[in-house]
């Protein structure tokens, strides 16, 4: 393998590392855009990783295993957690699991624990098992919950409790109805942390136009949620703009001069197993168009993408509104920022 030295400004390291182990997913979720790209089945070899992980591990905060597929389908999960473990402890690097818990098990849950996971991610997605199966085919909505409630009552009983436990909710079409019964479902089990969302209708208007709720639908059930959410920590629900970017407006848009985002200055994505490295998800998804990909982790070493050409462009370029990139102007979190 060969690895090319990019050109380009040095910046801060990234902080934050996303990882993703394989383009599999043990389900096909009718609100994910992953269904709409042509990826080729593939693992994300151990090597790659390692090299990855030795050079940017001293300057990060954070590695999250997640990227489009489902994490717990590689063999070398393991390998992979605890390599990351060895060489750093819990206080210098926070490890973090998205998965939708169809494969956590027994041997999972005790794996998580003993390599003190800082946090897991579940995405549920509905409150019972007939709406599940129509969201999330294939998996068995009852043996998902359990192991969400095994690992919490297992983590309870150590010090600190670790990891927090996080769900997550898409309001959709064929779940809207549940939402509440969702977030009951969640604060039962003792999750940390209770995420409601939408179908994001930027990254993926062809499913928004499907999928997403209508005001007279949701409306009530969101003003209750919203309730809630003031009276808890634990609940998270998206601003209603996400729900309804067309009737709530982002203030004072028309004076921006530029766009602040974290991720571009954080967030080293390598959301695919064929070492494409964007940002964020957004790009991800939009992959095919070149100025989205930053570069490639099997043709350089990660720092010199991160300050390559198209990186350093492409942050340059998000100075100045005029000239930002467009996937940034459609971004919902753009419309969430403080402007200067």
């Amino acid at each position: 393998m060969i690895l090319r030295r990019t050109q380009g400004s040095n910046r801060s390291p990234p902080t934050y590392l996303v990882v993703g182990l394989t383009n599999l997913c043990t389900t096909t979720c009718r609100f994910c855009y992953r269904r709409d790209l042509d990826l080729e089945p593939r693992f994300l070899p151990f090597n790659r990783y390692k090299l990855v992980v030795d050079e940017l591990g001293p300057h990060l905060r954070e590695l999250e295993f997640s990227g489009i597929g489902e994490p717990l389908l590689h063999k070398g999960f393991e390998e992979f957690a605890s390599y990351a473990r060895q060489k750093y402890s819990d206080h210098q690097l926070r490890l973090g699991l998205v998965s939708n818990g169809a494969l956590l098990n027994a041997d999972k849950i005790d794996f998580l624990l003993e390599q003190r996971f800082s946090y897991v991610w579940f995405s549920l997605n509905a409150a019972t098992s007939t709406t599940h199966a129509k969201v999330m085919p294939g998996l068995s909505f009852r043996q998902i919950v359990d192991s969400i409630q095994q690992l919490i009552k297992k983590r309870n009983t150590m010090h600190p409790r670790i990891p927090s436990v996080r769900v997550s909710f898409v309001v959709t079409k064929d779940n809207y109805f549940e939402t509440e019964d969702f977030v009951d479902l969640a604060e039962d089990l003792g999750a940390e942390s209770i995420t409601i969302t939408c179908v994001d209708p930027v990254l993926q208007p062809e499913i928004r136009e499907h999928q997403g709720v209508s005001r007279p639908e949701f409306e009530s059930t969101l003003e209750r949620i919203e309730s809630r959410a003031k009276s808890s920590k634990r609940i998270n629900v998206a601003p209603r703009w996400v729900f309804w970017p067309e009737v709530y407006k982002p203030p004072n848009r028309e004076r921006a001069s530029s766009i602040c985002c974290g991720n571009a200055d954080s967030v080293f994505g390598v959301y695919f197993t064929s070492g494409e490295v964007t940002f964020c998800c957004y790009m991800a998804a939009e992959i095919e168009r070149s100025e989205n990909c930053l570069g490639n982790i099997y043709g350089s070493r990660a720092l010199d993408v991160w300050n390559g050409p198209r990186a350093t462009s492409f942050v340059k370029s998000m100075k100045d509104v005029r000239s930002a990139p467009d996937i940034c102007k459609r971004c919902l979190n753009y419309w969430n920022k403080y402007w200067r």
